[in-house]
């Protein structure tokens, strides 16, 4: 009797250890492909913002552009409004030195 109750104890206690191998190998490989779909995910995002940073800098480059041809026209525009000025003063003094 006490083989065989010895016997039964060895058996409970090796189907315990595989029920419980069993568990952690089938939470185990949840979490693995958890994790490599979390990666994928990681990888995917990464790869939409750097195209969108792309698009950014692309964008950012030609209103800069933009923005500096503007400041370049408005001082050229700047400048010949100043000599229209001047020329208009000039010609008021004509003007009214003729007057006098």
């Amino acid at each position: 009797m006490n083989v065989e109750v010895l016997g039964l104890v060895i058996s409970l206690v090796i189907f315990w250890s595989a029920l419980i191998i069993g568990a952690m190998k089938w939470l185990w490989d949840g979490y693995t492909q958890a994790l490599v779909h979390r990666f994928e995910q990681l990888e995917q995002n990464t790869a939409d913002q750097s195209a969108k940073w792309q698009e950014l800098e692309r964008r950012i480059a030609t209103e800069y552009v933009r923005r500096e041809d503007w400041v370049r026209f408005g001082g050229t525009i700047d400048a010949k409004m100043d000599r229209l000025s001047g020329s208009m003063d000039t010609l008021k003094e004509m003007i009214y030195a003729r007057r006098d």
